[in-house]
């Protein structure tokens, strides 16, 4: 699972983007939306934690990829990362505990399909989660 989160001002309006990949590469599962206001670094690890949530109930077995190091760090770290994010990244570390998760950085310039979704998410009423892109991400991708 590859996510990305991202805010409009820090804090600012954030949003989450994440991107389900199977072991040959192809899209199994996607998912965009608004995250109200918050700091760019709480939009990533919320989209972490929105990831890890819908993989819970099919999926044992993955690996999470995003392309924040510090926020990569503080999901792998117990007793890591800013004390207003302990909340979540509690929920997050307490999750993969009934998983097999292995956790990894990407680079920026790898994770620009999940910095889209993360962007367009910002201009959502709601979370989308299927199978495939939503329309205005499709588009892009496109051009």
């Amino acid at each position: 699972m590859y996510f990305d989160g991202s805010a409009f001002g820090n804090p600012g309006e954030a949003d989450i983007g994440g991107v389900f990949r199977r072991r040959d590469g192809n899209i199994s599962w996607v998912f965009s939306g608004p995250n109200g206001v918050a700091s760019s670094t709480k939009a990533e690890i919320l989209a972490a934690l929105t990831g890890i949530r819908l993989a819970r109930d099919g999926y044992s077995n993955f690996t999470i990829k995003g392309d924040s190091a510090n926020g990569i760090n503080w999901l792998a770290e117990p007793d890591s990362g800013p004390w207003s994010l302990a909340h979540y990244l509690t929920e997050v570390r307490d999750i993969p505990s009934t998983l097999n998760v292995h956790l990894g950085w990407i680079s920026r310039e790898l994770n620009t399909v999940v910095d889209g979704l993360a962007k367009a998410g910002v201009h959502r009423d709601y979370l989308f989660s299927d199978n495939s892109f939503p329309e205005d991400v499709e588009q892009r991708k496109r051009h």
